[in-house]
């Protein structure tokens, strides 16, 4: 049997006041706890109530909409929110009686709840507004919109008047942080989201003695003194009414240690805001890149920025998060409030929801990217994989790569040293900014640049005696890397066999303009992504002119001998050479890659033919082939016979430093030479080979072989991105269907 009981009058409760919360009110057992209010008036940033009594009563799910009486047997609140670390147990809120009865006296009577309403629609007063207006600040609220019939239509209220006070009191308004956009991959996983955080403001005209308040939160809190010091500086920079952030990262005990002492600390709010997060880490930081705190420069140079910003903003600082700053940030949530003549809050008159960031769906698998980060653990490189078709990058990785969660909320200096000196550069974008030479790599668009200038065929020959029996002009020695030589060798042999005398006689014939041509057409020498990344490269592919311009020099033979095998001057990045790769598998027709599936290009000339002749296309595919499925072959160790997941493909040793003859003779192994001069490890692929569909590109610094360490890793990655092919394309087809 329900007993009846009474309203109290919460207005005259006291921070202090012993209660007792009744759990399970509707007979499905009962919980009864007791407790004292240790705050009153609380916002916890959940919703647009801002007048909770807060209890320390143990407080679980079955109390909600349970009363909560006071010592003399009234209802003075109805339990309605729960604070905790996992949502059924924590701090307890309670709706006031006063307010909680008006609501039921209202249901009672009429059977539904009455609202007041005006009839106007208002929006913030800007800068600008304030200019026009010839006010002396940006205050009060402009009337956008008066219905017909209203009252304030009947009050004579017009659209473009400006209401600056409320009941003979002013309207200030405040701003609340952007809700950020998302990042989701290919399926719809979250990669950059959002989550809430445990902050601490402080509005110091609410608070009798801030001297005292602002000792008794750093005892709380254990804060250093450095960081108590810029709190209070801070404080005289902002206004009495402003909010200031005392702690934007509290962590649970700490929440909680703050809201149990609320009873001595007027003015402090412990409140929930939406921050930044990164589920996967390091996983995607160099494709996506980070949020912090926005700074002077940040705010002075965007606009967007400086309208929308509030105290802790946090916006993009590199990769895609600051490329698409002004479609994440969102728009603000604007409260406004009658305030008295010395600015304290009295009553809130509108809150207008702000709408959150553009959501941004990225091209990249993250199945796929995670396996490529395993590949890559304790080695310092890059892997990229693209669809040969529609350019679709899935995915992008660059190692060692770092935690962007550490610069949200500002990144400490031990962390930051950690960082910035790991001597295998964690903060190097490898994949777009590291230029590299590609070695070997560069060998299938030389051949193709020689067949499509007709200065040789497939049969041409050469004889390669191997590097006792160099190459000689001009005084110059050009060595083969094969010891004992690869003797007579076509073109097909030369490519499987990566013969470097070889393509030093078709270098030798082709010359470096023609082949600086080829090369440029094929997507190296220039960005691949344009201006969509601030840290790309577009790398550097020499001629005649470069070196005349850049360095006041005439061109040599000898340097278009060493570009024959992606030596001297030649600078490649990881993604130019997985799109050079790209363009040679699908038959050598121009695309366009994307990381953002919403970026459709339709510049005129995709897809559009980069080739003379079709057949020189195929016998280099051919060659690549060779090289990875034929014995001799340099990659023949990386194979994989099964048709399904056959690829093609070509290995490529990069040189960081000059080999004298002295250690040419000594013949050392990799693991024998120090690791700063060891040759860089390159693979370049595509597969499967019979019905290609993806490229990739390996490379592995100071990994020495390409043969031997680059091509084993796509050995492994070739399986698991044919068979996520099929789960992609059934995938994309649902995702029409729906459209």
């Amino acid at each position: 049997k329900f007993i009846p009981v009474a309203f109290g009058d919460s207005d005259k409760a006291r921070i202090g006041d012993w209660v007792i919360a009744i759990g399970n009110p509707f007979g499905l057992g009962g919980t009864v706890t007791s407790g004292i209010i240790s705050a009153r008036n609380r916002s916890i940033g959940l919703s647009r109530y801002e007048d909770y009594i807060q209890t320390d009563a143990s407080i679980n799910s079955g109390n909600s909409g349970g009363p909560l009486f006071d010592m003399n047997g009234n209802v003075i609140g109805i339990n309605t929110a729960i604070l905790g670390r996992n949502g059924s147990i924590g701090i307890g809120f309670s709706i006031p009686s006063n307010s909680a009865k008006i609501v039921i006296d209202q249901l009672l009577e009429f059977g539904e709840t009455k609202r007041g309403w005006l009839g106007v629609r208002i929006q913030d007063v800007t800068k600008e507004i304030a200019e026009v207006e010839q006010l002396d600040e940006a205050r009060g609220a402009l009337v956008a919109s008066v219905a017909e019939n209203s009252p304030s239509d009947k009050a004579g209220v017009k659209a473009g008047d400006i209401i600056l006070e409320f009941n003979g009191q002013k309207i200030r308004e405040w701003k609340l942080a952007p809700v950020r956009g998302n990042f989701i991959d290919y399926f719809g996983n979250t990669i950059a989201g959002n989550f809430e955080a445990y902050e601490l403001h402080v509005i110091p005209e609410e608070i009798e003695d801030f001297r005292y308040t602002i000792y008794r939160i750093k005892d709380l809190l254990n804060l250093s003194d450095k960081y108590f010091k810029k709190i209070v500086k801070k404080k005289s920079e902002i206004k009495p009414w402003e909010t200031l952030v005392v702690s934007n990262n509290l962590s649970w005990e700490e929440f909680s240690k703050i809201n149990n002492h609320l009873y001595d600390l007027n003015g402090v709010k412990p409140v929930i805001s939406i921050s930044r997060e990164y589920p996967y880490k390091e996983l995607f930081t160099h494709v996506i890149g980070y949020v912090s705190r926005a700074n002077e420069e940040d705010i002075s140079s965007n606009n967007i920025i400086k309208e929308k910003f509030v105290p802790e903003l946090k916006i993009g600082k590199i990769g895609l998060e600051k490329t698409f700053e002004d479609k994440l940030i969102g728009t603000n949530s604007i409260e406004r409030y009658e305030v008295n003549a010395y600015g304290r809050r009295i009553n809130q008159l509108a809150f207008q929801k702000g709408d959150q960031g553009k959501t941004i769906q990225l091209t990249l698998d993250t199945k796929i990217q995670e396996f490529t980060n395993q590949l890559l653990l304790e080695k310092a490189g890059s892997i990229c994989v693209m669809d040969i078709y529609t350019g679709s990058i899935i995915a992008m990785n660059s190692s060692p790569s770092f935690d962007p969660n550490l610069f949200v909320f500002g990144i400490n200096n031990e962390e930051w040293q950690l960082i910035r000196n790991n001597p295998m550069k964690p903060l190097v974008n490898k994949t777009l900014s590291g230029n590299y030479s590609p070695g070997s790599t560069i060998k299938p668009i030389v051949a193709l640049s020689a067949l499509e200038n007709e200065i040789i065929n497939p049969d041409f020959t050469v004889h390669c005696k191997g590097h006792k029996n160099p190459l000689e002009l001009y005084g110059q020695t050009y060595h083969c890397w094969k010891k004992e030589g690869h003797g007579f060798v076509n073109l097909r042999e030369g490519m499987k066999q990566s013969c470097d005398t070889y393509f030093y006689e078709v270098a030798r014939r082709l010359g470096v303009d023609r082949l600086s041509d080829t090369a440029k057409k094929f997507g190296l020498g220039k960005k691949v992504f344009n201006n969509l990344f601030d840290n790309e490269k577009k790398g550097l592919i020499p001629n005649t002119e470069w070196k005349k311009n850049a360095l006041g020099q005439n061109w040599v033979l000898g340097e278009t001998i060493i570009t024959g095998i992606g030596q001297g001057f030649i600078q490649t990045t990881p993604i130019q050479l997985c799109l050079m790769t790209a363009q040679i598998a699908n038959g050598g027709y121009k695309i366009y890659p994307k990381i953002v599936v919403e970026d459709d290009n339709h510049q005129l000339d995709k897809f559009s033919r980069l080739y003379k002749k079709s057949k020189n296309i195929k016998i280099v595919q051919d060659a690549m082939f060779s090289s990875t499925n034929e014995i001799r072959g340099t990659s023949y160790g990386s194979r994989l016979e099964d048709p399904k997941y056959q690829f093609a493909g070509k290995t490529g040793t990069a040189q960081v430093k000059r080999i004298t003859a002295e250690e040419r003779e000594l013949d050392l192994k990799t693991s024998e030479i120090p690791y700063e001069q060891r040759d860089h490890a390159l693979y370049i692929a595509y597969g499967p080979y019979k019905n290609p569909r993806y490229a990739l590109s390996i490379v592995i610094e100071h990994g020495g072989s390409g043969g031997s360490v680059a091509a084993p890793l796509a050995k492994n990655l070739f399986k698991m991105i044919i068979d996520r092919h099929e789960i992609r394309k059934n995938f994309e087809t649902k995702r029409y269907l729906n459209i």
